[in-house]
């Protein structure tokens, strides 16, 4: 009988976040999705105005994709780093009877070497 006591309040509480989850009222102060664009008194702009503009907007984003990205001898370094602070070290110590301790110190120091390697300069 718990069993199944146990059961039907998990559904109710599974139920009740559910329900609460899917709320449709917008909040008070706050109408919902707009359904139709309104121009107002906006002027028109010119195709070829709204191309240049475009075009830069495109220079922009395009030099700022070369500029973020990331270099990635420094990743794989940060990866290499990683992969022997979790996998290789507490395999080797506990092969070779390091205490734990010294292990989590060790692990300590390759994920801060890990971290500096990441950073951007």
């Amino acid at each position: 009988m718990k069993k199944y006591g146990m059961l039907v309040l998990t559904i109710a509480f599974m139920f009740s976040l559910v329900v609460s989850a899917q709320d449709p009222t917008p909040p008070q102060g706050e109408r919902g999705p707009k359904k139709e664009f309104r121009r107002g008194d906006k002027p028109m702009v010119s195709p070829e105005k709204r191309a240049e503009k475009m075009a830069q907007e495109l220079i922009a984003s395009s030099y700022q994709a070369t500029v973020q990205q990331p270099d990635t001898s420094a990743l794989l370094l940060g990866a290499g780093l990683v992969f022997a602070s979790m996998i290789l070290l507490p395999a080797v110590a506990l092969r070779l009877g390091m205490s734990a301790s010294l292990t989590g110190a060790l692990r300590i120091a390759l994920m801060k070497a890990s971290n500096r390697a990441t950073a951007p300069r």
